[in-house]
C-alpha cells in the first residue's frame, strides 16, 4: 500500500511533485534550506493548501485521514493553546474526538512514555525547548494517528530525550506499523531510522527510493547536503582502500566489517 503524491504544487515551494510513499515504512525528505522540503511536509499533514495536485491512499483522498495524522511542524510553538502540559494533551484529544472512556489513562500512559509525568501540571510557557519538543511529540502521538509527519523531530533534544525518541519511533514503525514521514538536518539520524528517502532540491524530487540506492548516486555530494558518517566512511574506504562492502546503517557495524575484511 502507498500513499500517491500527484503533481503537487504550493506556489513559491515546490512544483508537479510525483512520487509514493510506502505505508507501513519510514520515510525521510532530505533537502538544503528553501528546498522545499517542510512546505511538502506540511502538505502531506494537510496543513499546507496546495495550487494543484492529489495525494491520495487506497484510490481514496488523503483527507478522509485527516484526523488519522499527527503532524510536527518546524515551529512547535503554533501546537499549543492551552496553558498546562495536561491542558494541551486534553485539547489534542477533544480535538481528534479520542473515546472519552480512555482519555484519562491515554493521558497517562503517553506522559510515561515520553517521560513526562512529572510536568503534566507545568505551565507550558515555563519549559525549556527540549521540554517543550517532547511535549510537542507527545501531542502528535497522543490520538494515536496512523501516519506521523514530523519536521525537525530531533531538534533541541539532549542526547537522553534524543533517545528515548529513537526508541519510540522503532517502535511506533516495527510493533506498530505505524508510517513515518520526517524530515531533519541530522542525515546520520534519517538515514539510520529511515527505510527511503526522497531528495528535494529547489522545490523539486530530484530522487527517491530505498535509501541504500539514494546514497549510492551521490545527489548529496553533488548537492552540498550533509551526508551521513557512516556513508561518508564507506565510500572512503571504497575509494581509497579499493574495498567495497556495501553501506550499513551503524557506524559501529561498519567498522567491525571493515575489520574483518582486512583480516
Amino acid at each position: 500500500m502507498e500513499i500517491i503524491l500527484k503533481n503537487l504544487t504550493s506556489s513559491n515551494f515546490f512544483q508537479n511533485i510525483n512520487c509514493k510513499i510506502a505505508v507501513g515504512k519510514t520515510t525521510s525528505i532530505i533537502g538544503n534550506n528553501g528546498s522545499g522540503k517542510s512546505a511538502l511536509l506540511s502538505s502531506l499533514a494537510l496543513d499546507n493548501p496546495l495550487d494543484d495536485g492529489e495525494i491520495y491512499i487506497k484510490g481514496k483522498d488523503l483527507s478522509n485521514l485527516k484526523n488519522k495524522i499527527g503532524y510536527l511542524p518546524q515551529n512547535i510553538e503554533t501546537m499549543f493553546h492551552k496553558k498546562t502540559v495536561f491542558e494541551q494533551l486534553q485539547y489534542i484529544l477533544d480535538e481528534n474526538n479520542y473515546p472519552k472512556s480512555k482519555q484519562e489513562q491515554r493521558k497517562k500512559d503517553i506522559l510515561k512514555m515520553l517521560y513526562l509525568t512529572s510536568y503534566q501540571d507545568r505551565q507550558i510557557n515555563t519549559l525549556s525547548n527540549g521540554e517543550k519538543k517532547m511535549l510537542a511529540i507527545a501531542c502528535v502521538l497522543i490520538h494515536n494517528p496512523k501516519i506521523l509527519v514530523l519536521d525537525e523531530p530531533f531538534q533541541y533534544l539532549d542526547e537522553k530525550n534524543l533517545n528515548i525518541i529513537i526508541k519510540i519511533l522503532r517502535l511506533l514503525k516495527y510493533r506498530y506499523k505505524k508510517t513515518i514521514i520526517m524530515g531533519s538536518v541530522k542525515t546520520d539520524l534519517l538515514h539510520k531510522l529511515s527505510d527511503d528517502i526522497i531528495v528535494m532540491d529547489k522545490g523539486k524530487i530530484i530522487a527517491y527510493g530505498d535509501k541504500y540506492s539514494i546514497f549510492e548516486q551521490n545527489k548529496l555530494y553533488k548537492l552540498g547536503i550533509d551526508v551521513p558518517k557512516v556513508i561518508k566512511i564507506s565510500d572512503i574506504v571504497k575509494d581509497e582502500k579499493n574495498i567495497n562492502i556495501g553501506y550499513r546503517d551503524e557506524i559501529n557495524d561498519l567498522i567491525k566489517d571493515i575489520y574483518r575484511f582486512i583480516k
